[in-house]
Order: C-alpha cells, then structure tokens, then sequence
C-alpha cells in the first residue's frame, strides 16, 4: 500500500513510562520520541535500567495495565495503538509488530513443545492450515540454522539448549512476515560461542529496532542509533554527530570495534 521509503511506518510522541510503587509512582521512560521509516533499522542503547526493555514492552502493549501508566502516543501507520482494545491489539503482535525478547529461557511456555508455540501464532494470523503451518515452521527452522528442526519441532524448552531456544525465539518472530521486528538485546542470554551466528542472523533480517547496551551495540544498526539514559528523554541529534561527538556517551557508542564491515551512518541522541 506505502511504496515510498520514507513513509513513517511506528511514531512514538513523548512515551513515558510510571510504575505504581510502595513509595509511589516511578518514572522508567520520561518522554521518549522517535519514528521509524519504511526500509530503516534504528537502535535504542543505553545502559542497564534505562528504560530500553520496557520502551519495547510499551510498543508491544506488554506491560502489566495494572501496575504500569503509559503516557504519550504510540502510532503503527497513523493508528493510535494506546486507545484500541486489547483484541485488536492481539491481533497485531506477531502479525505487524512483532519482538525477539532478551530472555529466552523465560520467554517460552515451558509445558509446550516449541512447535506447537509456533504453529499456534502462524494458524492464528495467517489462517492456514496445521499442516501448513507445521511445514513454515519446519522452513523456518532451517533458515535459523536449528540443528534436527523435525526433532526440536516436538521438544519441550527445557530439552534444547540457550542457544536452540534464541533461534526459535527468532522464527517465531519472522514467522507471520510483521512490518516491524523489534529485536531486544537478543544475545545477551547466549554464550558467546553462538553470539556471532546469532547476529549474523538478524543482520541478514534486518531488525527494524535494534535494542542494547553500549559496549554490545557493535554498529549493528545501520540507519540510526537512538541513545537512552536513565528514565529515557527526548532530544535528537543528526549525521553531524558522528563526525564530532562532544557527548561522551556517543563517544562510548561511536568507539565499539565494529561488526565485519557494518556502517554506522547516523544517530539520534534521547536524553
């Protein structure tokens, strides 16, 4: 429907995240904004506790409505993803946005087989049938580089290794093609033997937003890098920043060795 590149797929307006406490509400994510463009990957990176993981959460609509208050406009192609009720909402997780979490030993049902967790999201969205949905799994599978994909389709979590479950995690991100993969410090749980590989996985996808510390960014995201300190923030920043950093965390970011021949092109600063 939208061929041009430049057209604003996510719009996020001055996003704030509070969660009720026994000392009151705490501030995780003060005024956040940034928009991301057909075709683009932009970064978020910060450090521990400043916000990136619940950012993400709060795109997804995954925060607990209960214990956290969302202020600010979350826009998926100029509809407001704040105000439609959750059904709609379920109905665009996995099939427009959908997300590589950080933890995969957490973020799998452990009582299912990892198959089944997939096959589920695929007949769901894209209405096909078991079969069907059982060989796109079974595709996908191969395209992470799973090792026996027939034999971890019908393993339970707890069977396959850190390393297996990242990669399901990540086909059953792709699995229903979403307009926007938001990939949140995907190789944090894995042991840097299979960091690389995995990388190499979500370059070849192109996440569309790229979450991580300073010292794990590795210029991973090409088009732009959006910088959150704690509580999050709101200014940005041009192509200029890169050639004259004054602040000292683009510093830290624009001094990471880079990734086999990635580009870092341009960032935008959230302070």
């Amino acid at each position: 429907m939208h061929n041009h590149s430049w057209y604003v797929m996510l719009r996020v307006q001055n996003l704030s995240v509070k969660f009720k406490t026994q000392n009151g509400l705490f501030e995780a994510v003060k005024g956040i904004s940034f928009s991301l463009q057909k075709g683009e990957t932009i970064g978020i990176v910060g450090e521990s506790g400043s916000g990136k993981s619940v950012t993400s959460l709060a795109l997804m609509r995954l925060l607990d409505k209960k214990q956290a208050k969302l202020t600010g406009h979350i826009l998926l192609n100029n509809n407001s993803l704040c105000s439609i009720p959750e059904s709609e909402m379920r109905a665009i997780r996995g099939n427009q946005m959908a997300m590589i979490f950080q933890e995969p030993m957490t973020s799998l049902n452990p009582v299912l087989t990892c198959g089944y967790q997939i096959t589920e999201a695929i007949q769901l969205h894209l209405k096909v049938s078991q079969a069907e949905a059982k060989e796109k799994t079974i595709e996908l599978f191969n395209e992470v580089q799973l090792p026996r994909p027939e034999a971890i389709f019908d393993s339970y979590p707890h069977q396959i290794s850190g390393g297996q479950k990242q990669r399901v995690m990540i086909a059953m991100a792709l699995s229903c093609n979403p307009e926007i993969l938001i990939a949140d410090e995907p190789t944090t749980a894995l042991d840097v033997t299979v960091q690389k590989t995995i990388i190499e996985l979500l370059l070849k996808h192109e996440p569309d937003i790229y979450i991580a510390r300073p010292w794990r960014y590795q210029r991973n995201c090409r088009p732009r890098a959006g910088n959150v300190q704690r509580g999050g923030g709101g200014r940005s920043a041009g192509k200029t920043t890169i050639s004259s950093p004054k602040a000292s965390v683009y510093k830290r970011i624009i001094g990471v060795p880079p990734c086999a021949g990635i580009a870092f092109k341009e960032a935008a600063c959230y302070s």
